[in-house]
């Protein structure tokens, strides 16, 4: 049997190894925010981060924990979280932020539901490594671009509070060299100061490209670091699968341009989603179950 469940001091050590920590610490300081769990056979089998200001209940975190998908467990949680949110909350819409790296339980979460989708801005892009090696605008030699691992600390935090200013701290900020792979990821230089950067990092047998941002005037500063990028990544082999995420529009004509690709979901491309879920098809389900069991007596009646 699966419920949800509310989360306090006897049972929190079972739900927070299921939520990570920047959801926790984003919930510890939003007084809207509310942390529940999904309960299997009495064991915890997920846990949800939910902003709640009625009329609104926005998921912030839906997790299940693998060894309880594919039973039936996840739709379950969901539809009683949704009928909890209408009847307790005076919810009337849910909605959701789907990233455009979502994996597919997490996308297939309202299926089935009529929800509405609205694409977003940011983009995700998968390849193999091989066709940025194969690309002919990627055959050039950096020329201003260095590897993160050998910028002066010094410089590295102030371009971190740069990035902030400009409202480009889409990851943790001061950047943290130890979590991406330095010796890979590109810093554009212009008088001695950085003023570009693309990051890589290890995903499991992939890589990835976290983050890029261009503080440069210089026309050629991203294409210089993609140059470093390609260069850098010959030592992997040529299937290895690196993916990006893009959150300018800029940048993403850029690499459909130097790639020569259009933005189809088979060339790569997934544009992140806001899902909007109006409570008012509970309504009519529940009419419809109250149709069907009556329905049911007056044939018990006539028999």
């Amino acid at each position: 049997m699966t419920v949800i469940t509310g989360i306090g001091r006897e049972n929190i050590r079972y739900y927070l190894p299921l939520i990570p920590e920047y959801v926790l610490m984003e919930a510890a300081t939003d007084e809207n925010t509310e942390i529940l769990g999904i309960e299997s056979d009495q064991a915890a089998a997920g846990a949800i981060v939910l902003r709640v200001i009625p009329p609104e209940a926005e998921i912030i975190w839906y997790y299940l924990d693998p060894s309880f998908r594919g039973g039936g467990t996840g739709s379950e949680s969901f539809l009683e979280l949704l009928e909890m949110l209408k009847e307790t909350e005076g919810i009337r819409y849910v909605t959701m932020d789907i990233p455009a790296d979502a994996p597919p339980e997490l996308k297939g979460l309202f299926a089935g539901y009529p929800a509405e989708y609205e694409k977003q801005s940011t983009v995700y892009f998968k390849t193999r490594v091989g066709v940025l090696h194969s690309s002919k605008p990627l055959q050039g030699t950096p020329k201003s671009t260095v590897s993160l691992k050998s910028l002066d600390e010094k410089l590295l935090r102030a371009f971190s509070n740069s990035l902030v200013q400009e409202h480009l701290d889409y990851i943790p900020m001061p950047i943290d060299r130890t979590k991406y792979m330095a010796d890979m990821s590109g810093v554009f230089m212009e008088d001695g100061l950085p003023t570009g950067l693309l990051l890589i990092a290890k995903k499991g047998q992939e890589l990835e490209i976290p983050f890029m941002a261009n503080l440069s005037k210089n026309p050629v500063a991203i294409m210089d670091m993609m140059y470093f990028v390609c260069e850098k990544t010959k030592r992997f082999g040529e299937d290895t699968m690196i993916s990006m995420n893009l959150v300018e529009e800029g940048m993403l004509k850029m690499i459909k341009a130097l790639l020569r690709l259009e933005e189809t979901e088979e060339a790569g491309f997934h544009r992140a989603e806001r899902v909007v879920l109006s409570l008012g098809f509970l309504d009519e389900f529940e009419s419809e179950a109250a149709e069907m069991i009556e329905e049911l007596k007056q044939n018990f009646r006539s028999v």
